[in-house]
């Protein structure tokens, strides 16, 4: 399948320089190997902002794309990695950017007239995303990282790749805003290419499939979309606003 990068640039990201995996050592922190003059060579300490096992991406030896550190105890950010079709961005902060850029330039046609009016919100016991209005109503919007790719043919994006507590109690904690009669959704993110839809992994958390069930008979919204990191020119560009959600 021909690389594919889509048309709405929805952030510019500047230089990267590639880099090659060598093996995780914490939740933040992986190691990578890179040649690069910007940061010397050798090996590397990158800071990672995705909090998932990542297992099937952050194979040892697999190219990376990284920013430049800004000091501190790491000297690099991974942000992508190569994947079967083209890079996958696994910034999750980036994904959050590009999702608020789409919405507050009305490019998410489900979205009409909605603007980010705040960031991490606090309702019940949990902070969400963003807080939307389209100056009549709120909506409380909390965004998650779908990329492992699942299918007979590697056709799915899913969320998530093991047991996610802090999943689960957002889940919980949006059906019952929903049912309060607060405009809630949860927005599944997926950077890979060629994926013709979203459907939750049941072999990383059984219990997130049945929550998104019971969060959209209460009224919440649940949609997926892709987003494309672009290294010819350093984008992260929009692709499919509303990809299909399997449940």
């Amino acid at each position: 399948m021909p690389e594919v990068c889509g048309t709405q640039v929805l952030m510019s990201l500047g230089m990267w320089f590639p880099c090659f995996i060598v093996r995780r050592l914490n939740r933040f922190v992986i190691l990578v190997k890179s040649s690069h003059n910007v940061v010397g060579g050798g090996v590397l300490r990158a800071y990672i902002t995705n909090t998932g096992r990542l297992l099937e991406l952050l194979r040892a030896g697999v190219r990376g794309y990284c920013l430049k550190g800004s000091g501190g105890r790491t000297q690099a950010r991974l942000i992508a990695v190569d994947e079967v079709f083209g890079p996958a961005l696994i910034d999750t902060r980036l994904q959050e950017v590009a999702f608020a850029s789409a919405v507050n330039n009305s490019l998410i046609p489900w979205l009409p007239s909605y603007r980010v009016i705040s960031r991490a919100p606090k309702a019940l016991n949990s902070r969400f995303d963003y807080l939307l209005s389209n100056g009549s109503e709120e909506m409380v919007v909390e965004l998650k990282s779908a990329v492992l790719r699942t299918g007979s043919e590697g056709e799915l994006a899913s969320y998530p790749d093991c047991v996610s507590l802090r999943g689960e109690r957002h889940l919980r904690e949006l059906r019952v805003l929903a049912e309060s009669g607060r405009k809630v959704l949860v927005a599944f993110i997926t950077t890979l290419r060629g994926v013709k839809g979203f459907t939750p992994y049941d072999k990383g958390d059984p219990k997130i499939r049945p929550l998104l069930k019971e969060l959209i008979k209460a009224g919440g919204l649940v949609k997926a979309l892709s987003v494309r990191y672009c290294p010819k020119d350093s984008t992260v560009r929009l692709g499919d606003t509303d990809l299909p959600v399997l449940l």
